[in-house]
């Protein structure tokens, strides 16, 4: 594992829970809580192993909770971590991720089909 990145989503779901924070709570813990979810998807990367899989995602998506929301992310096919979405402890997590969570898994097979064919035509070029 190398390194952590967000998808356009994460981005988002992170500047809004900053802002919230910002608004309920101040600056000060807004920076605070910003370190944590940061040291996590550094922890992430560490041990990505440790994340939990979910039901109701594809089975390549893991999770993690920190403080009171979900990060949800899987290996990419440079080894990378992506950060796709980090949601709410309140959220509905059934109902919430089934067209994200799909269009993911679609992106995920899309990549996992190149790598393969990519792997074959290199293992067809060997002999």
């Amino acid at each position: 594992m190398y390194e952590w990145y967000l998808s356009e989503k994460a981005k988002g779901q992170l500047a809004e829970i900053i802002e919230h924070t910002i608004d309920k709570y101040g600056e000060e813990q807004a920076l605070k809580y910003r370190r944590q979810l940061e040291e996590a998807f550094s922890q992430i990367v560490r041990r990505p192993d440790l994340g939990k899989a979910r039901g109701n995602c594809s089975e390549e998506v893991l999770s993690r909770k920190q403080g009171v929301h979900y990060i949800f992310y899987r290996e990419d096919e440079n080894e990378n971590i992506k950060i796709s979405e980090i949601v709410h402890e309140r959220r509905n997590l059934e109902n919430y991720f089934d067209e994200d969570m799909q269009a993911e898994k679609r992106a995920y097979e899309r990549e996992k089909a190149e790598r393969k064919r990519r792997d074959d035509l290199d293992y067809d070029l060997e002999r």
